[in-house]
């Protein structure tokens, strides 16, 4: 505890000096004292008491104040996080509804760093008539047909993007072209995670 008095009265120490020489940096020694006096930058009074408030204070009292402190630092963290989870829920929502939407119309998939399918738009199963419960989890049609190759994607960069054309055929013997564009998802350290495929139905135009 007394160690703990004397860092508090070192520390209000330290930083009132450096606040009162900050203020008067350029002015000169016979100065200073007149300087901090206009300028409010004298905290000898204020020192003075809050040294006499420390050495007041008993071995239980600074602990007890530095509890309650805690405990209103916990409460007000605990407000913001919850802040902050309630935002976030809201934008995730926000961007689910947003992406169920384009899903309709755009053949879009996620794919992790093995090839999986882990996401598929309404629109990539409309095209394919692959049923949605039963193609996640496998390897994406895409290296499947051997059409792309995962070595293709490993060299690609954060900004990077592997585009190609490609045929394919769905299980009900329809015939297709699509343009796809695969880029890389970076997570945590700017590693890739997985990568994105947005493909374009280029039929009509072959």
């Amino acid at each position: 505890i007394k160690i703990m008095k004397k860092t508090l009265l070192t520390t209000i120490i330290f930083i009132s000096s450096a606040s009162f020489f900050s203020g008067c940096a350029n002015s000169t020694p016979n100065a200073d004292k007149k300087l901090a006096k206009e300028n409010n930058l004298d905290f000898t009074e204020e020192i003075e008491k809050l040294s006499e408030k420390l050495q007041n204070l008993d071995d239980k009292g600074l602990p007890e104040q530095i509890q309650k402190e805690n405990k209103k630092h916990e409460k007000n963290l605990k407000k913001l996080n919850k802040l902050l989870q309630e935002k976030i829920e809201a934008k995730t929502g926000e961007l689910t509804q947003l992406l169920e939407h384009v899903g309709q119309y755009v053949i879009i998939t996620k794919i992790d760093t093995q090839g999986r399918l882990i996401y598929c738009s309404d629109a990539f199963c409309e095209k394919t008539k692959f049923e949605k419960n039963k193609i996640l989890g496998l390897i994406h049609p895409l290296f499947q047909t051997k059409k792309v190759d995962m070595s293709d994607l490993s060299s690609l960069g954060g900004n990077e993007i592997y585009e190609t054309k490609i045929q394919n055929t769905n299980i009900e013997g329809e015939t297709y072209w699509l343009n796809v564009k695969i880029t890389p998802i970076l997570g945590v350290h700017n590693k890739v995670s997985g990568y994105l495929a947005i493909c374009t139905d280029i039929t009509e135009e072959m």
